[in-house]
């Protein structure tokens, strides 16, 4: 499946999952969890920005205060993984997209920044300033 993904799309997805891997090793996540989500991403074409909004996310629950257990990293992905059981016609790959980008705004609209732009944040990188 990641034949669909653009060249230039393929090397940045391989640095993010190279980064995130060395995330969840420093995190002592399970193996299994690892190779789980490395191959969720795959399979469905995840968008290399939105594995690097899993990794911060997950730098962020491991750091004090952490985060809502409900707003943690592998919480989004399985429940995006539900809701895309539950109606098939939905890509998880958008899902995913837009749980991490109202996640996003909730922490953020105190700055007047609405979803779509933490959308274009998560796809585009950057603007690491505004967590």
């Amino acid at each position: 499946k990641m034949n669909l993904l653009s060249p230039e799309d393929k090397e940045e997805l391989g640095y993010e999952l190279r980064d995130l891997n060395q995330v969840m090793t420093e995190m002592n996540m399970p193996a299994k969890d690892r190779l789980g989500l490395f191959l969720t991403f795959a399979e469905d074409n995840v968008q290399p920005g939105v594995v690097r909004e899993i990794g911060r996310l997950l730098k962020q629950q491991n750091t004090p205060p952490g985060l809502h257990p409900l707003k943690c990293a592998l919480h989004i992905v399985n429940l995006s993984k539900r809701e895309c059981r539950m109606d098939p016609k939905l890509k998880l790959r958008d899902v995913i997209l837009e749980r991490l980008a109202v996640e996003r705004y909730q922490r953020t609209k105190k700055q007047g920044i609405d979803v779509d732009y933490c959308r274009i944040i998560i796809l585009e990188g950057g603007e690491e300033y505004e967590l």
